[in-house]
């Protein structure tokens, strides 16, 4: 029974992980869209993305 929950714990952070990776990348590629690549901080990705 642990093994089944320690398993489905697994997925589930491993979902949110995915999740939070694709939000960042979405949020980088449109700030350095906007404001260049010398002009975007990794805080301002995160507020975009809301990580």
């Amino acid at each position: 029974m642990e093994k089944q929950s320690r398993a489905k714990r697994q997925q589930r952070e491993a979902t949110t992980a995915e999740q939070t990776r694709a939000a960042l990348v979405h949020a980088a590629l449109k700030l350095f869209g906007r404001q260049g690549f010398d002009g975007t901080s990794t805080r301002q990705i995160a507020a975009e993305a809301k990580a």
